[in-house]
């Protein structure tokens, strides 16, 4: 350790203007650009001597007993490390940074790290722009990037394991990696020819043309697409928190859509379910779940059959399945067609009626779901078969009756629909792969409040007597 007589010395050094050393007779050496490696960048560092007083700067020198710092305002100050309370280097966040910023009072807040500094801290916690004092926080962890978690999984993967690699195609499709699942799916099936990477395949490929297909999409009559518009004084068939229920259930866990599960919910889960062994309990189970990926709570919830859990998670974007519904069927062709005011979009048009009114908004999606999911039309097949999902009345009522196992019944004005063969193979397959990506097995009973209407109905599609049900 430095004695003081010598730390003195070294604080007169470091304090000289434009951080000049003592004069030499060499001559001056010639300006180079200097080349700074990330990890001999600055370390900024906070110094907590005690409770009343805490300073911060760029560590300027440091060894087992003292640490010497450049504050902002350029001043020299110099600690023994054992006399002060606490030395918490700062991190620096790149843009989108996730980590946990830890409070003096042990509370941890996760979300993305803005900046982090000698005044405050600032993180974005569920989209809500926070400034947290820099005397109320203890320290910022941040969690690795997915470049980083990439490379480090990447150089630890034996090529010649297939299972190794199978996990980590897996990985990134949760991540929604799509373009990076799909170069080591295919090394994959190039190496090991398993017949898992071939189907995970398929589907990536699916979903990056789907992804492709929604950037080229303009939107119509200025409303976004698949976004649920704010409430107003227009009435709905169905409520936001419907549309929402109806998306936790649809979550695909190989191609998660994006969720958030709030700290409310997870105090709950602790709460209610603590007795599960895989639940961790107390302030200790609440900070690992807050640090848990927010898509493998929602796993847990559904291993545990939370369901009084489950309004408590929020689905940030659309499940594949209802990305399919909206795109492949409902605004593809079902709304269009089927729809119109002149067939099954009028309340004459007996008891398969489709809501038309603000079709574009995922309100209305979804109660036009939930009509072709619990329209009963005995006797005869469903309106969608989840079985065989060719003999569902939704496909053959769509085709010409010499074509269809079960026609579409007379009716006035009634024809088939005017397209091409080659139209009408892309609606076959699309609706198909539409029905084939919802939850089947068991097909889930959403626990939403929806009668389907019929000419029994008011002209917007809710029951003329009170009908929505508690929960």
């Amino acid at each position: 350790m430095l004695t003081r007589p010598a730390l003195l010395l070294l604080a007169g050094l470091l304090a000289l203007p434009g951080g000049a050393s003592m004069a030499t007779d060499d001559p001056p050496a010639p300006e180079e650009a200097p080349v700074v490696d990330p990890a001999d960048a600055p370390r900024r560092v906070v110094i907590i001597v005690n409770r009343s007083h805490m300073t911060g700067g760029v560590v300027e020198y440091e060894d087992d007993g003292v640490i010497v710092i450049r504050t902002p305002r350029d001043e020299i100050e110099s600690y023994v490390t054992h006399r002060v309370h606490q030395v918490v280097e700062l991190v620096d966040p790149g843009p989108g940074h996730v980590g946990s910023v830890v409070m003096r009072t042990g509370l941890v807040h996760r979300g993305i790290v803005t900046s982090d500094n000698y005044e405050q801290v600032v993180v974005e916690i569920e989209g809500i722009r926070t400034v947290l004092p820099r005397s109320t926080v203890s320290h910022v962890v941040l969690e690795p990037t997915f470049d980083e978690r990439y490379s480090r999984l990447r150089a630890e993967l034996d090529p010649e394991n297939a299972g190794q690699h199978l996990l980590l195609c897996r990985w990134l499709l949760e991540k929604r990696r799509f373009l990076e699942a799909r170069r080591e799916l295919e090394d994959l099936w190039t190496r090991h020819r398993a017949p898992e990477a071939a189907d995970l395949l398929r589907r990536v490929e699916a979903q990056i043309r789907l992804e492709e297909d929604e950037r080229i999409e303009p939107a119509q009559d200025d409303e976004p697409v698949a976004v649920i518009a704010p409430d107003d004084d227009r009435e709905w068939p169905l409520h936001a928190r419907d549309v929402n229920i109806i998306r936790v259930l649809e979550i695909d866990f190989d191609l998660p859509p994006r969720v958030r599960v709030g700290e409310d919910t997870i105090r709950a889960l602790i709460d209610r379910y603590g007795d599960n062994p895989r639940v961790p309990v107390g302030e200790a189970g609440l900070q690992r779940l807050l640090e848990t990926d927010p898509i493998e709570l929602v796993r847990l919830l559904f291993e545990l059959r939370a369901r009084d859990l489950y309004e408590g998670v929020e689905v940030l974007s659309e499940p594949r399945s209802l990305q399919l519904f909206r795109r492949r069927v409902h605004d593809g062709w079902l709304i269009t067609h089927c729809g119109s005011t002149n067939c099954h979009g009028a309340p004459g048009a007996g008891r398969f009626l489709l809501q038309r009114r603000h079709f574009r908004d995922d309100r209305t999606r979804m109660a036009n779901l939930l009509v072709l999911d619990r329209l009963d039309l005995e006797p005869g097949p469903p309106l969608i078969d989840w079985a065989e999902p060719v003999n569902s009345l939704l496909i053959q009522h769509a085709l010409p009756r010499e074509e269809a196992i079960h026609p579409h019944p007379e009716a006035p004005g009634w024809r088939s629909l005017p397209w091409t063969s080659s139209t009408r193979k892309r609606m076959i397959a699309g609706t198909i792969e539409w029905i084939e990506s919802m939850m089947r097995e068991p097909r889930p009973s959403y626990p939403v409040a929806f009668e389907p209407p019929s000419s029994g109905t008011t002209s917007n599609g809710k029951p003329e007597t009170p009908g929505r049900q508690p929960r």
